[in-house]
């Protein structure tokens, strides 16, 4: 039996970057003195669009969903590309993302399938 999802035509890109990268990026501002009173954005560079994340996670998850897309309108203010420019961090830091968001995608999906008992609280 499959489940059916409702979502807009999932056109609008996003730039999503794994949290552990964006940890890293804060901890290597952190430790130098280099980034004193700097703005530094930390993020991907890179942009998709939403439904390749939403059949990126349906794979992972081995689900069996049945996905409408169009079935919801977009939001009356939605963003269409907002991307991170992340050229500061790279060339003040050297930092780059290390894990891609394939890789961060099934590793959240593995830590909550590892941690269920966690979050699946009665009464909720």
């Amino acid at each position: 039996m499959y489940k059916e999802v409702k979502l807009t035509p999932c056109l609008q890109q996003r730039d999503y970057c794994y949290v552990g990268n964006i940890v890293d990026g804060f901890l290597m501002a952190a430790k130098t003195n280099k980034t004193r009173d700097m703005i530094l954005n930390v993020g991907s560079g890179m942009t998709f669009p939403l439904k390749y994340y939403v059949e990126l996670i349906i794979k992972e998850m081995n689900m069996e969903a049945k996905v409408k897309y169009g079935a919801l309108e977009y939001r009356k203010n939605d963003l269409w590309n907002p991307k991170v420019n992340v050229d500061k961090i790279k060339k003040v830091l050297d930092w780059y993302p290390k894990i891609s968001i394939e890789e961060g995608i099934k590793m959240t999906i593995d830590w909550y399938k590892g941690n269920y008992h966690y979050y699946n609280v009665k009464g909720r």
